[in-house]
């Protein structure tokens, strides 16, 4: 009887064991996880004050809840109007600030591999990117309907620095001196015109107390001074003022001019929100007229500066451009273009 009892007792031992050896090896099932757990993040109020952005490299984005690859996830497909702001890096992560339901007053801290993302200052334009594509294109001041490339007027290419800086070093060209400064008080600019009459400048901007000039310089090519217009003293544009007579109006430009003097071409360039805005003028010297021949709103590129657009004797223009997605660091990858139209050669 005492062996039957001690034999039931180590049956029913196993049978225990076995059952919770079963129970642990069943599947556990699944913990939710929401955005609804990530910490929230305050709102960006100002992109300018944000250190970088991030671009995924495929639409589906794993978004970390902390800086671990073995950390709980979420796959987030992120649409190309979602804007996704770096906080600081942690590893081989970037800390983030993603809206939920692209809503700023929803916003949370993520985390990602910096391996699933592009950073804004980092982004490189190559041959497959579209740099023909524009938002419009004028010709002799009038708008070319359904425009939205600019391969029938002329070529965009990238070219390497070496061939930017051969450019420049052949075809330097200072369109602005020193000469024939205004005289400069605390509130105004004084110049001579050619009928021997005085012209004054205010340097604050009536009726736009926070809009200010800044002298830049002459220039003895197109018989006008140029003055920047700064807002808050930050650059906005630049103006001229003819120095022949008081008829002869302010003439405005959206970047540096460059001139090619063997033709009176003028061109210019600045960025807007789609992209970069290229203006080419016709100067006749005869009567100190400027005529509009093309104005092109590239959305493939934007420039860096102004200053760096360039002609060559032939007539092509050179600049220096960075991706149009670079928007928060100015420590960017910096690359080289050249624009051809095809009736300027």
């Amino acid at each position: 009887m005492k062996k039957y009892i001690l034999a039931l007792t180590v049956g029913l031992f196993i049978t225990a064991c076995n059952k919770k050896k079963e129970e642990q090896q069943l599947p556990m099932p699944k913990q939710e996880f929401s955005l609804e757990q990530f910490e929230e993040a305050p709102v960006i109020d100002d992109i300018g004050k944000v250190p970088f952005i991030v671009y995924p490299k495929v639409p589906t984005l794993k978004l970390y809840f902390h800086p671990d690859e073995k950390a709980p996830f979420i796959e987030q497909t992120i649409e190309k109007t979602e804007t996704l702001f770096g906080e600081s890096e942690v590893s081989n992560f970037y800390k983030i600030i993603y809206q939920v339901d692209r809503n700023p007053q929803k916003s949370k801290f993520a985390y990602v591999l910096k391996s699933d993302v592009d950073r804004d200052n980092e982004l490189l334009l190559s041959g497959k990117d579209d740099l023909y594509q524009i938002r419009y294109i004028n010709v002799n001041g009038k708008t070319i309907d359904n425009a939205k490339s600019f391969e029938d007027y002329g070529t965009v290419s990238l070219i390497d620095k070496t061939t930017y800086n051969t450019v420049f070093k052949n075809n330097q060209y200072p369109l602005l001196s020193n000469g024939n400064k205004p005289e400069t008080s605390d509130s105004s600019y004084t110049f001579r015109l050619r009928n021997g009459s005085l012209k004054e400048l205010q340097k604050t901007i009536p009726g736009e107390e926070n809009h200010e000039l800044q002298y830049l310089g002459f220039s003895k090519d197109l018989d006008r001074q140029f003055f920047n217009i700064a807002e808050h003293g930050t650059p906005t544009h630049i103006t001229s003022f003819s120095t022949i007579n008081d008829e002869l109006g302010e003439v405005s430009f959206n970047g540096f001019p460059a001139l090619l003097k063997s033709k009176n071409l003028i061109a210019t360039i600045g960025n807007d929100e789609a992209g970069s805005l290229l203006v080419i003028r016709q100067y006749n010297p005869q009567n100190y007229s400027f005529k509009e021949l093309y104005a092109v709103n590239f959305t493939g590129f934007e420039i860096s500066d102004s200053k760096t657009l360039l002609w060559d004797q032939s007539g092509n223009l050179y600049l220096e451009i960075h991706h149009p997605n670079t928007n928060t660091n100015r420590n960017y990858k910096k690359q080289y273009l050249s624009i051809s139209f095809r009736d300027l050669q």
